[in-house]
């Protein structure tokens, strides 16, 4: 019967008894821990240009591994261009860098990070509790009214990810989020995929229904229309928010376009 154990790298490694081989094994592991820690201490340069393209999360993760990763994770050069990667953006600064510059005097970076996305998230958890209500079902108006909601909060693609794209919210919220992704921040749509895949919010579903009332058109008497289309997240994605269009489209024409009712659509699978 062939050998189904994965291949070694170490072609010595396959080669020595089982009773050796543990004892080679941590030869190996401390002398690319050490080649590890050598290289940091040489590149300390290169490693804080490479972190700042990090999540934070990652950064604080990567930070526990060892003492030479804690140094670099934990640098005020670090956090600082982790800060500036976020926020520093004519249209989410404005005039609180003044404020910033006072608080990382006294506190340091990361400090001020931790501080501004705690803010954030207290301003948007302000938002969750306006559409609390709607449940599973809402109207074109309530859409567009959260968007106008969120303006003011000069919210940045990383507040999207983390804050709107959350399985368990209310399906209004992601769509929210991905409205301002797409329109505000023109993040690519194959991007915006992969972002939506990670947060598991890509496969959530959204039903449409629309009515087009009886109308007297060219001579022809036209009988009502009932509508209904169903779009998972990705979809309206891959469609370049045709779905954002439709809706638009029914509360500027009230007249032509009534009943616009948007529903979440739960698979049997989903459990929010």
């Amino acid at each position: 019967m062939a050998d189904t154990k994965p291949s070694c790298p170490c072609d010595k490694c396959c080669r020595v008894p089982d009773q050796k081989r543990l004892q080679l094994g941590k030869q190996l592991v401390q002398q690319g821990t050490f080649i590890c820690q050598q290289s940091l201490i040489d590149l300390p340069a290169v490693a804080i240009y490479i972190l700042p393209f990090l999540d934070d999360w990652d950064v604080l993760s990567m930070g526990g591994c060892s003492k030479s990763l804690h140094g670099v994770c934990e640098s005020e050069e670090t956090w600082k261009q982790l800060y500036k990667r976020r926020w520093c953006n004519p249209s989410t600064v404005g005039d609180s860098s003044k404020d910033d510059q006072a608080f990382t005097h006294d506190k340091g970076w990361k400090a001020l990070y931790i501080s501004k996305h705690r803010a954030s998230s207290l301003a948007i958890s302000e938002i969750y509790v306006n559409f609390e209500g709607l449940d599973s079902m809402f109207t074109p108006n309530d859409l567009f009214s959260g968007i106008e909601l969120v303006k003011p909060l000069n919210i940045t693609y990383e507040d999207v990810y983390f804050f709107f794209f959350r399985k368990e919210l209310n399906v209004l919220i992601n769509l929210i989020g991905l409205y301002y992704a797409f329109f505000c921040w023109d993040v690519s749509v194959e991007d915006l995929k992969k972002d939506m895949m990670a947060r598991k919010v890509a496969e959530k579903k959204v039903t449409i229904s629309w009515c087009l009332p009886v109308t007297q058109r060219y001579g022809v008497h036209m009988i009502e229309e009932k509508h209904t289309r169903v779009f998972s997240l990705e979809e309206i994605v891959e469609t370049e928010m045709s779905f954002f269009y439709i809706l638009r489209y029914a509360r500027e024409h009230r007249d032509e376009v009534k009943e616009v009712i948007i529903k979440l659509c739960l698979d049997r699978n989903d459990h929010l």
